[in-house]
């Protein structure tokens, strides 16, 4: 059970709770988590990479007449590293929509390799990933070092963030990239950076302008503090 109370609640300690239980978990080998939540709860659990499965019995509090109704969820987003079978898709779902059609870039087994070293939550790379009820892939991001050569100087990067495109428009991306950010501030970084050509997404998620780098590519970043 997580509880904060009132008065301490928006100061981020149930993330906190939260991010440790999981840790425990990942340590323990578990796959992934299931949970019943209040209503009143249930956004707190999404914005940590939870959805709702159904709502189930409705319990009495032990006021006079107070109730609450409870939804069972299950963890969609986690890091690769618990879900490793899923490595050889990530890296042909990320080689598809970046890496295809560029000459001489990184090929699918490049990215099996690189994948293979995202082992430990506490450090980078990072690897998540979203997955179906029925474990099935849907989604990838990644915390890395460095993605642009001309620009060494930023660490670290959020990078290829791809969904299905089957799977796209139901909050998947969003998801990811909330998740990634949480693991981010978890690991104690200031901010990360990232490029894109679709700026509209991540301003929605709280992005920032850092550099424009032509008409239709741009370079952003995340404050994390």
């Amino acid at each position: 059970m997580l509880f904060v109370r009132p008065e301490a609640a928006g100061s981020g300690l149930g993330s906190r709770l939260l991010a440790l239980g999981m840790a425990q978990a990942r340590r323990t080998g578990a796959g992934p988590l299931k949970l019943v939540a209040t209503l009143n709860s249930q956004a707190f659990y999404e914005r940590h990479g939870f959805v709702p499965v159904q709502r189930c019995e409705t319990l009495r509090g032990k006021a006079q007449n107070t109730r609450f109704e409870l939804v069972r969820m299950r963890q969609q987003v986690m890091h690769l590293c618990q879900q490793p079978q899923h490595g050889d898709a990530v890296a042909r779902m990320i080689y598809q929509e970046f890496w295809r059609d560029v000459p001489n870039g990184m090929s699918e087994a490049d990215l099996q390799a690189h994948l293979r070293t995202a082992t430990d939550p506490d450090r980078l790379p990072l690897c998540l990933i979203a997955v179906d009820a029925d474990g099935q892939l849907l989604g990838t991001v990644n915390l890395i070092d460095n993605d642009d050569s001309q620009r060494t100087h930023l660490w670290p990067w959020l990078a290829a963030m791809v969904v299905l495109e089957s799977q796209r428009g139901h909050g998947i991306g969003s998801a990811l990239v909330r998740c990634l950010l949480l693991e981010a501030r978890r690991l104690g970084l200031p901010r990360l950076y990232f490029g894109t050509d679709g700026p509209g997404f991540y301003t929605r998620l709280g992005a920032q302008l850092h550099e424009q780098v032509s008409e239709a590519f741009c370079v952003m970043r995340f404050e994390l503090g």
